[in-house]
């Protein structure tokens, strides 16, 4: 075989299985905040009870303590939604930095 085809073979069966991880990697489901480990990657729902709205993002809190940084998301108090991303650390609490969020009502 021409290293030109084993070159492309080998792409191909790459990016094949990337593809076949990103459908293998579940979030891991949390429902308070005693739950959050630095870099996890997690999926949590509940009623937001507060945002800080600041220039570039907001902060959501929910009802089950957690709270996650949200930069394009506009939701009201007392919805209900789904927000799955990567936890991480700021001024010492644990947050979740989303990829992505939904409205459950």
């Amino acid at each position: 075989m021409e290293p030109k085809n084993l070159a492309l073979l080998f792409a191909l069966l790459g990016i094949l299985s990337l593809f076949a991880a990103s459908f293998l990697i579940q979030p891991k489901l949390v429902s308070n905040s005693s739950q959050l480990k630095e870099n996890d990657f997690v999926k949590t729902q509940g009623k937001i009870i507060l945002i800080r709205e600041y220039d570039e993002f907001k902060i959501i809190k929910l009802d089950n303590n957690i709270t996650f940084t949200c930069y394009s998301c506009d939701f009201k108090i007392n919805q209900t939604i789904s927000a799955e991303g990567r936890v991480s650390r700021y001024k010492n609490y644990l947050q979740i930095n989303v990829d992505e969020i939904k409205n459950v009502d």
